[in-house]
């Protein structure tokens, strides 16, 4: 399938199919599946469902574009199948390539594989910065959120866009707007 996708995406560029392939099998971490059948639609949540996901993303960017826009992709995969995924796909963003990608509940320990974090609530950007400093702001005085050290920051994340998180010293949450 990966060697199907190389040739249609690669068609009139120089760069051979056969390299390509190999390339996107060693990013991907495809090696053990390289010559196995893979089901369209695995019965149960495992091994095969991140050989799935991994190879649906190295077929979509078989060409290697300036661009890449991945929309969860790691949803319905455990941690251990996930982090692989995300550690690809900042090996890509470390080449040079822009990776954007949107995840609706992310596992904290994806974040460590996030440069650049956006958090958005209602359509409104309530964070938009490094991933590093998303504690440090949420922390800080003018935002008053008690963000606990070894916190969940992650699930703190979502309860913060959803409204659910306050600030200590107030009773509501801000409107997404005030926050931006």
């Amino acid at each position: 399938m990966l060697h199907f996708s190389a040739q249609l995406r690669l068609k009139g560029n120089k760069v051979s199919v056969d390299d390509r392939v190999q390339e996107l099998i060693t990013l991907f971490n495809l090696t053990a599946c390289k010559n196995k059948v893979i089901p369209s639609f695995p019965g149960e949540r495992g091994e095969s469902s991140g050989d799935l996901r991994r190879l649906s993303i190295a077929m979509e960017i078989a060409d290697l574009p300036p661009l890449i826009i991945v929309d969860e992709p790691t949803i319905n995969l455990d941690v251990a199948l996930s982090l692989p995924i995300m550690q690809s796909l900042q090996t890509l963003a470390r080449r040079g390539h822009v990776v954007i990608g949107s995840m609706s509940k992310p596992y904290p320990q994806e974040l460590d594989y996030i440069d650049r974090l956006v958090v958005l609530s209602e359509g409104y950007s309530i964070y938009a910065s490094p991933t590093r400093h998303v504690q440090r702001f949420f922390s800080s005085s003018a935002m008053g959120y008690d963000v606990r050290k070894g916190m969940d920051i992650a699930e703190f994340l979502i309860d913060v866009a959803n409204g659910t998180e306050r600030p200590i010293q107030s009773r509501a949450a801000d409107l997404p707007f005030i926050m931006q």
